[in-house]
């Protein structure tokens, strides 16, 4: 019997296993590209939480809070006498050290008269009836810009961020928070506060996450400006990176919106910002390749998911369709057999052992009757054949009465016994 190089389980098993990689390899293909759209996706919701979550601690703090703190202000000095000096101190320390304002004061409208109340290290039980004397720095406390912001809006403000070059405050980061007050409801001038802005970053460090390595919020200024950054080099440069020139133009056509452009490293970036109600802007930006990396660990996952489902699979398949195909091979065998029986190199044959009731099942119980009425049919023959040959033995000793009596299964073989007898009656 000659081998098989392969074998019919083999080749089935191989054509599956082909199809199978190749639906796979286009099911990965498609699903790289959603899975790209949908990481993108994901990742700009991400982006964009953390840049309500940042909008909303700095909008509380600069906005609403300080707001309120001094609407307290001027509703308390609004009650007290003009020249209660020591009472308007008593007013502004009492809200300073609640909240921790470094700096709290106010300029009276008429003729311009300070007060400022810093903050110490203890509580003051006593407070000075004494104005402030005015730093060299003005002639008129109502030239500040502060002040004349707030005195034109008429409403609260808050402005553009600054460095503090005197004082207790050198070389802090500032803005001033500042609103007008009213004495027997006519404009009586302008309270403000100072806030530090150096801190801000350690509060956008609570949303750092390894999914955005590249992460950084920061912001910018009326004037587009960035007054807080993870990079102290790039706060208050007084030079325009191209971070600040792409968010000030975007704020521009839309205040609440996403952008990519490149940064002052010529970076790819994506930035999520917000225009704050006080005219600064927040900005969560990240660099582009944080979308990418996430798509393609993504993808790794899957490709990697994919290669062992194609593996385990495949290998399933095989051993699957071998155990299916298995009767072929005991068909292939018992009929090697039946034809070794056939050519006179065995001299016995066995059934073909399938017990399924599947086609090959039936197909073994057709090819085990048909061998059986062969295997009957060739004994006859045989048993003829025998009688025959005595016959033609005794004929040849002188018996002319022998006649070959077996009968053959084979219909030439019939033949041949008629026509030998014929002759014999002759």
């Amino acid at each position: 019997m000659q081998t098989l190089k392969v074998s019919l389980a083999t080749k089935i098993s191989g054509l599956i296993i082909v199809t199978f990689i190749v639906i796979i390899s286009i099911s990965a293909i498609v699903n790289y590209k959603n899975t790209v759209d949908d990481s993108v996706k994901i990742y700009h919701v991400l982006q964009e939480s953390i840049l309500k979550a940042s909008f909303t601690t700095i909008n509380i703090t600069m906005n609403i809070e300080a707001e309120q703190h001094l609407k307290f202000i001027a509703e308390e000095v609004e009650k007290i006498d003009r020249h209660d000096v020591a009472s308007a101190r008593k007013i502004l320390s009492d809200v300073q050290y609640t909240v921790k304002y470094p700096d709290v004061y106010m300029v009276y409208d008429d003729n311009g008269d300070f007060i400022d109340e810093w903050l110490e290290d203890e509580i003051p039980t006593s407070f000075s009836s004494n104005y402030t004397p005015i730093p060299s720095t003005y002639k008129d406390m109502r030239e500040a810009s502060w002040y004349a912001q707030a005195k034109q809006a008429n409403s609260f403000i808050v402005t553009p961020a600054y460095l503090s070059k005197s004082g207790k405050l050198a070389g802090q980061h500032l803005a001033t928070a500042a609103l007008p007050f009213y004495k027997n409801g006519k404009f009586g001038g302008v309270i403000a506060v100072d806030i530090p802005l150096d801190l801000f970053q350690n509060r956008f460090k609570n949303f750092d996450t390894p999914d955005f390595p590249s992460l950084n919020i920061f912001i910018l200024d009326q004037n587009g400006e960035i007054v807080s950054h993870e990079i102290p080099e790039l706060v208050l440069d007084n030079k325009k990176t191209p971070q600040e020139i792409a968010i000030m133009n975007a704020v521009k056509q839309n205040q609440h919106a996403v952008i990519d452009y490149k940064d002052h490293t010529g970076a790819e970036r994506v930035a999520h910002y917000q225009l704050m109600p006080f005219g600064w802007t927040m900005v969560a930006s990240a660099n582009y390749a944080d979308y990418t990396r996430a798509s393609n660990i993504t993808a790794l996952k899957n490709l990697t998911i994919n290669a062992v489902l194609i593996i385990v699979g495949s290998i399933m398949l095989y051993f699957i369709i071998r155990i299916f195909l298995r009767p072929i091979k005991v068909t292939q065998q018992g009929l090697s057999r039946f034809f070794s029986y056939l050519n006179h190199e065995t001299n016995t044959i066995n059934p073909i052992k399938i017990n399924s009731n599947d086609e090959f099942g039936a197909m073994a119980k057709e090819i085990n009757a048909n061998i059986q009425n062969i295997q009957q049919g060739l004994k006859q023959d045989e048993t003829a054949i025998t009688q025959s040959a005595k016959t033609a033995k005794a004929v040849e000793e002188g018996n002319l009465t022998a006649r070959i009596i077996e009968n053959p299964h084979n219909p030439q073989l019939v033949e041949l016994k008629n026509v030998l007898n014929n002759m014999l009656d002759v």
